[in-house]
């Protein structure tokens, strides 16, 4: 073989290689264009909270959970392989959202480490992620948590159904119901509160706030509840950066 074909091919193979092993992990667009379009799951599984979507799947360890000191530990896979950052702070898209990861170290106890989601305000403590808290049929609250932008829930006629939503103190972003583009069917809505949680410290900035919104189960109905973050200056239907949660409610 001509030496000088030689040394191309093998600088071929060494490029190819390099190219590969550089790639590993990593997703294209076109394969992020045919991910499914469905809502990602959620789920605990021991104080793991586990989102799965089109292969990927992020799993949240909650250490110190229900604590003052509640850290997060965030684990990203495709396909079942771990998905290892190129370099601390990279930002990843992914079927179930815009992903970062936070680097490894853990400098206080109640650090964010490892993946999760790029966007702070979905960044929520383990309380905030309860979809449904069920209720016994004597029970006379029912309350939701919503972990995912679209939701459902059940009420029974009677009871009261509260929708604790997180905001991050600071910001000009608060929830807002979105009046014009819910359908109440059979809820009244009864007033909204800022919760804070016991043994909670004085609020700073960055902190982040639970906020309650309370309806009244009146009649039998299907009911279709719209959430925005927004700031005030906002109008409903807006164009905003904030998220957008619907929650569907069967009032039996």
């Amino acid at each position: 073989m001509n030496r000088r074909i030689w040394v191309v091919m093998n600088l071929l193979v060494a490029v190819i290689g390099i190219g590969a092993s550089l790639g590993m992990g990593r997703v294209s667009d076109a394969e992020l264009h045919r991910e499914s379009g469905t809502e990602p799951t959620f789920q605990w599984e021991g104080d793991d909270a586990v989102y799965r979507q089109g292969g990927w799947e992020l799993r949240i360890t909650y250490l110190q959970r229900g604590t003052r000191s509640e850290g997060q530990v965030g684990l990203l896979r495709r396909e079942g392989a771990l998905v290892e950052p190129d370099l601390d702070a990279e930002v990843l898209q992914t079927s179930l959202g815009l992903l970062k990861h936070y680097g490894d170290d853990r400098p206080v106890l109640w650090a964010v480490s490892g993946w999760n989601f790029a966007d702070q305000r979905d960044i929520k403590r383990s309380e905030l992620l309860v979809p449904v808290i069920e209720t016994g049929a004597d029970s006379q609250m029912v309350r939701v948590a919503p972990a995912q932008t679209h939701a459902q829930v059940q009420v029974k006629v009677g009871q009261v159904l509260a929708v604790d939503l997180e905001e991050q103190a600071g910001t000009a972003y608060h929830w807002q119901m979105d009046e014009a583009a819910s359908d109440m069917g059979g809820l009244t809505f009864t007033g909204k509160q800022v919760m804070d949680a016991p043994d909670s410290e004085p609020r700073l900035l960055g902190s982040t706030t639970a906020v309650r919104f309370s309806f009244a189960a009146e009649s039998v109905g299907n009911a279709s509840l719209q959430f925005e973050d927004r700031r005030p200056f906002d109008q409903p239907g807006d164009e905003t950066p904030g998220p957008r949660i619907t929650l569907e409610v069967k009032v039996q």
